[in-house]
């Protein structure tokens, strides 16, 4: 299964999605769930997540584009695409 992980970029208290940056597919399910807090019930991580911003700096270390974003007028949210 062909599996699209991105970084979704929503403005602040709206729906309108602004932008997705794509996250590498060298980064390693078991990377990718040190830095996300999941469920229990979601092993390969295919649900959405919002970012908080411990996890926004650690997605910066390998995603230095978002480290433009001001995260006082958007939300960020992990989401899965299969």
């Amino acid at each position: 299964m062909n599996v699209t992980r991105v970084i979704a970029v929503y403005e602040k208290d709206g729906e309108k999605l602004l932008h997705e940056y794509p996250i590498n597919k060298d980064i390693s399910l078991d990377r990718l769930k040190e830095i996300i807090t999941t469920r229990d019930n979601d092993p390969e991580i295919y649900q959405i997540y919002p970012l908080s911003m411990s996890e926004w700096m650690a997605f910066s270390v390998f995603m230095p584009e978002i480290k433009e974003l001001d995260l006082a007028k958007v939300e960020l949210f992990y989401e899965c695409f299969a």
